[in-house]
């Protein structure tokens, strides 16, 4: 129920209103970050470095995951690492903290050389001003910044300078950052998220059977899986088009089949949940999870499936592809704007797309002009999965390899 003057005012309205307050304090975030920028470095000596990596640990969400992720690897090339979450300072969603991250007030700069902020130039920019209004700025600064379109939003420009340098997870993310601004280019690299550091290890046959009965699935089902937050927005993620896929794979008499749509953070987008629950609502086989995030949980997600499906219209890397695929698991994604790591993975099954403007309820990627994503072909994707629900051994579960 809507209180205060949100009751008055259409939705139309309302969007115009929260535009103009986002509008707002990206005004103020460039104007703050203008004194703050930074002459840049070409490359950035991790052996035998004291790095903080300052993150959205609390939020659960897939940037948090690769923050981890990204800290076990910098201490694999010889790094000292400390984690730190920020949430609090971003205004986050937030949970009780993990044993070993520590909350942002516990960060003394002068313990570090280096610090990381894995987050976006939203929140890179919250952040920076917040540490530098109590002098707590380190000596080396770098952001690590994800994007999902081929041209970054006008007002990163001022979080990309401030950093004396910025990782990407995918030549994708590199290129986009690089292509927006071009004076800033040297200073955007490449760093690829790497899952073999994650916490999740492939299943064997009783294991898979142990999670499906924790999740309620079927021994015999074929389950067909998509994990996504709303957070990352419906509109990128496609569920919708996963759902038509699926109805056109397997037609309604074959019981076995499961469509599993996992999702997270359902009440930022509560337009959009009905929609799918709507979707749904003529087909038992589509399974419905309206989750709060827990790693715990995707673990069993991925054990139980057979295929992991992503008709998404954009990616800047693809964790949960990335880690279906570490596990053995058969992925059926759109194929543009991947990584050769996930593309060309021998259990990948791309496919085709075509290029169709943006467009986005949640409005967090319709605001660059001229932007476009992919449109997945959804009848390639259907044959796709009769294709893998059907192999030799006539056993579902015999699609999971060891990689």
């Amino acid at each position: 129920m809507n209180t205060g003057l949100g009751r008055f005012l259409s939705g139309s309205t309302l969007r115009r209103v929260d535009g103009w307050k986002r509008s707002l304090v990206e005004r103020r975030q460039r104007r703050g970050l203008a004194s703050l920028a930074r002459p840049g470095l070409p490359a950035i000596a991790v052996k035998d470095a004291r790095i903080a990596v300052i993150g959205l640990f609390c939020a659960q969400i897939g940037l948090s995951q690769a923050a981890l992720l990204l800290a076990e690897e910098l201490r694999s090339e010889g790094a000292q690492v400390a984690l730190f979450d920020c949430c609090f300072e971003t205004g986050q969603k937030a949970r009780q903290l993990d044993p070993g991250i520590a909350a942002l007030s516990e960060f003394d700069v002068t313990k570090f050389d280096v610090a990381v902020l894995h987050m976006n130039p939203p929140e890179f920019s919250t952040l920076v001003l917040h540490l530098a209004a109590q002098s707590r700025l380190p000596k080396i600064l770098v952001g690590f910044f994800a994007w999902e379109l081929s041209i970054a939003p006008a007002f990163w420009r001022s979080a990309v300078a401030a950093a004396d340098a910025v990782w990407a997870p995918s030549g994708f993310v590199r290129d986009a950052l690089a292509q927006s601004f071009p004076e800033l280019a040297e200073r955007v690299s490449i760093r690829e998220h790497q899952v073999t550091f994650g916490a999740f290890e492939p299943s064997d046959p009783v294991q898979k059977r142990k999670a499906r009965a924790r999740l309620g699935l079927p021994d015999d089902a074929h389950v067909v899986l998509q994990s996504f937050s709303m957070r990352s927005t419906m509109a990128r993620k496609n569920p919708l088009a996963a759902m038509a896929a699926f109805r056109l794979a397997f037609p309604e008499q074959d019981a076995r089949a499961r469509l599993v749509l996992r999702c997270l953070d359902h009440e930022v987008f509560e337009a959009g949940a009905e929609e799918m629950r709507q979707a749904a609502a003529d087909d038992p086989r589509i399974d419905l999870r309206f989750e709060a995030p827990t790693e715990a949980g995707l673990s069993d997600y991925y054990a139980a499936a057979d295929v992991y499906l992503s008709l998404h219209r954009s990616e800047g890397f693809g964790l949960n592809l990335a880690e279906c695929l570490h596990l053995g698991l058969p992925v059926v994604a759109t194929a543009r704007s991947l990584t050769t790591s996930i593309a060309g993975h021998p259990l990948f099954h791309g496919v085709d797309s075509r290029l169709v403007p943006v467009v986005d309820p949640q409005h967090c990627y319709d605001r660059v002009p001229g932007a476009h994503w992919a449109e997945a072909d959804v009848a390639e994707a259907a044959a796709i999965l009769r294709r893998l629900a059907a192999p030799a051994s006539g056993s579902p579960s015999s699609l999971r390899q060891t990689v």
